[in-house]
């Protein structure tokens, strides 16, 4: 076989192989279009049924959440990261009623019985303030000389204090009352006794005897000294008192028979 024959012939061999590949192509062709074609009525084409050749599912939405959940909890923390700053409380404010971070007290109440509230501080009690009666006041005293006097010395003493009621009620001096009295440098105390009931009525005086002394030596005692100041103090215990003053005069003592 010359050159040209044999060329002719392996053109020949091709063509054939391309002519059966095609038909091969064609017929898988019509397979798969009448494979996907859904039922179809007589006398219609036939119409192709689109199917994407992958699913697509779409994902659930609470498992994609437990997952970045689960992710997050996994995260190491940044270092680099600023830290949370707790915002702080605000300010307490006194007076406002409310009992708040760093008071001890907006009223009384929070406070003990002993206490009294004050600046949101409970704080104690300040002691009452004895209040001088201006109704009720002591006029004079009456001396007296004691031979022997009290604790063993001789001198002038006060028997008699005289209180007038200038107001418009009866004022009482009943129970206990202390009498205080100085006259230099010379200090006694007595009580009333107990049983004391002593009325007086408004515009009158009475006065406070011996007899309603509660100790043994029923008087207050002023020692010997004259020209010295004198002051006596009544406290009726219940916050209130009279109180007289005047100077130790040599007479007081004469007249009492102690020169």
């Amino acid at each position: 076989m010359d050159k040209d024959t044999i060329i002719a012939v392996v053109l020949g061999i091709i063509v054939m192989m391309l002519v059966f590949a095609l038909g091969g192509v064609i017929a898988a062709t019509g397979y798969f279009y009448m494979s996907n074609a859904g039922p179809q009525e007589p006398g219609k084409p036939v119409v192709p049924v689109e199917k994407p050749i992958v699913d697509t599912v779409s994902p659930d939405q609470n498992a994609l959440a437990d997952v970045n959940a689960a992710a997050d909890l996994n995260k190491t923390p940044d270092s680099n990261a600023p830290a949370v700053v707790k915002a702080p409380e605000p300010a307490a404010v006194c007076g406002n009623s409310k009992k708040e971070t760093g008071e001890q007290c907006e009223v009384a109440a929070d406070c003990t019985s002993e206490q009294v509230c004050t600046a949101c501080k409970c704080v104690a009690k300040p002691a009452p303030t004895n209040v001088k009666l201006d109704k009720i006041s002591v006029t004079g005293v009456t001396y007296w000389c004691y031979r022997p006097a009290y604790n063993g010395k001789n001198g002038l003493g006060i028997k008699i204090i005289s209180i007038k009621n200038t107001g418009t009620s009866d004022f009482t001096i009943k129970g206990e009352n202390t009498i205080k009295a100085t006259a230099g440098e010379t200090a006694d105390e007595v009580k009333t006794k107990a049983t004391t009931n002593i009325v007086i009525k408004p515009g009158q005086t009475q006065g406070i005897y011996g007899s309603d002394i509660s100790r043994d030596a029923p008087y207050l005692f002023l020692g010997n000294k004259v020209n010295v100041p004198l002051s006596v103090n009544i406290d009726y215990g219940d916050h209130t008192y009279s109180d007289y003053s005047s100077t130790l005069a040599s007479k007081d003592s004469t007249d009492a028979g102690c020169q």
